[in-house]
């Protein structure tokens, strides 16, 4: 089925006043001219995922019509996949805005589709590129080393905890996992009858065994995380991951039972209907509809929030050692299971997409506090990371979510999850694995893990090793060879 589409056409004339080229001194003194600016003869493309078309309003986008005379088509679309195939036999037009899930990103890329956000645009006054947080800057928005796109929707998990029963024990926020699993240990003796939840449900059981483990695996400065993004080799099978589903055993033995069958919002209802002490679950949820009766019944329990705990040490694959950080934390971000960003496409024989980036300015500059219903953006700035929504909790201590929120993305290493050309079959080989040693106790995690990597390798060969590796560095922000990289069909 084909995508169907809408036109908004408005008119309206953007002047910019420039200097008249001369003047008579006997004369009177020439007024400076209008120079009429417009895009009367461009049509601008938005593609959005049908699935967001009720969180979305395109006023915004008749207000630019207005403004520049341009014509707007938005035009829905059902999966990512059969648009890019289609892309495959015939290329975007010119002037194609592209909303695209986050973890599609590699897929888009690989493509060459992505258009590099001209230089003119990074500034202040612009796109305002250095405002992003630098750690979303190098993993999220760079394609093989270029700024190309823009993230609307950055998901991260952040720990929610009752304020009130760690402060009467005399207890801290825990900043490693080794903490976090004592206070889960004592439980009982500073949360007397409660529980502590994470959302294990099988469909997020891979991210949950990934935000254990990561800090134990990645540090600053070194770029590879899943695989080794020189040679492609998986990483998978390292100590540091062992460790992280050693841990994830322990936890688990200690968590209320029912986390296995829970997703975030219902570890986050735990905690906020005051059955939970503890809870892992996202840091921005999409708008949720709850009743003001519902709400008004909630308990006045204080409810704060901190970073996902890190690791006291590291598995340095370069010594092939672990690494004690001598009372430091490595803190690392997982992100990218889900999301929203946005990018201008390359079109054959198309030379700057004018229309295209001036409309993308308006919407990212001008308009994007109107264009998302309120809950859906994420904290991606700097400038803006107290104004994003958090989540509804009458009891919750918005400047602990703010704090936690910045130290997250600002001081942490930030991960996409398996950012990859054919992310879905790593994903599902993985999920595979977690729940033959979590939940199947059928095998143990050195060997679960050293079989995965077989796996990976072997998945790699048969998509193609080299593409499948340019994908994974590209989409890291490193720098590849364009001409390595898979061109669209002509």
């Amino acid at each position: 089925m084909l995508p169907r589409y809408f036109s908004i056409i408005g008119l309206l004339l953007l002047p910019l006043m420039v200097l008249p080229l001369g003047c008579d001194s006997q004369e009177e003194e020439t007024q400076p001219e209008e120079v009429i600016v417009s895009f009367a003869d461009d049509v601008v493309t938005i593609l959005i995922p049908k699935d967001l078309e009720e969180t979305t309003n395109w006023d915004a986008v008749l207000d630019w019509s207005q403004q520049t005379r341009g014509t707007v088509e938005v035009v829905s679309y059902d999966r990512i996949d059969e648009l890019l195939s289609q892309f495959e036999q015939e290329p975007p037009d010119k002037n194609t805005i592209l909303f695209f899930p986050r973890t599609s990103f590699s897929e888009v890329g690989i493509r060459g589709l992505f258009q590099e956000i001209p230089e003119t645009l990074l500034g202040p006054d612009d796109l305002n590129w250095k405002d992003l947080y630098d750690s979303l800057r190098a993993s999220v928005t760079e394609w093989n080393d270029d700024p190309s796109v823009i993230p609307i929707r950055e998901p991260m998990l952040l720990l929610y905890y009752r304020s009130d029963l760690l402060e009467a024990a005399g207890k801290e926020p825990p900043r490693t996992w080794e903490e976090y699993q004592e206070l889960l240990v004592s439980l009982e003796d500073w949360a007397p009858g409660m529980s502590a939840v994470e959302p294990w449900r099988e469909d997020f059981r891979s991210m949950m065994f990934l935000t254990h483990a990561l800090p134990y695996v990645k540090t600053r400065g070194n770029y590879s995380a899943f695989f080794d993004y020189k040679s492609g080799e998986p990483m998978i099978g390292s100590p540091g991951y062992v460790r992280g589903l050693q841990e994830c055993q322990e936890v688990l033995s200690l968590l209320d039972p029912r986390s296995a069958e829970m997703n975030s919002l219902q570890t986050l209802a735990e905690i906020r209907e005051g059955r939970a002490a503890l809870a892992i679950g996202d840091a921005f949820l999409r708008p949720q509809v709850m009743s003001s009766e519902k709400e008004s019944r909630l308990e006045a329990l204080p409810i704060a929030v901190c970073s996902i705990p890190g690791a006291s040490s590291v598995f340095d694959p370069g010594r092939s050692a672990w690494q004690d950080l001598n009372g430091k934390v490595n803190h690392v971000t997982l992100t990218g299971w889900e999301g929203l960003s946005v990018g201008v496409l390359e079109a054959d024989g198309t030379e700057s997409n004018q229309a295209a980036w001036n409309l993308m300015r308006s919407l990212m500059v001008q308009y994007l506090e109107n264009c998302f219903l309120p809950g859906y953006r994420t904290s991606t700035r700097l400038s803006t990371s107290s104004k994003i929504w958090s989540p509804s909790f009458p009891q919750l201590n918005e400047r602990s979510h703010v704090e936690a929120t910045r130290a997250s993305l600002r001081e942490a290493e930030v991960v996409p999850a398996l950012i990859i050309a054919h992310r879905d079959r790593f994903l599902q080989s993985l999920t595979e694995s977690v729940n033959r040693v979590l939940f199947e106790k059928t095998e143990e995690p050195a060997k679960a893990l050293q079989d995965l990597a077989h796996q990976w390798d072997n998945l790699m060969e048969e998509l193609g090793k080299e593409k499948v590796r340019l994908s994974y560095a590209a989409g890291l922000g490193v720098r590849a060879q364009k001409a390595d990289l898979a061109p669209r069909s002509p």
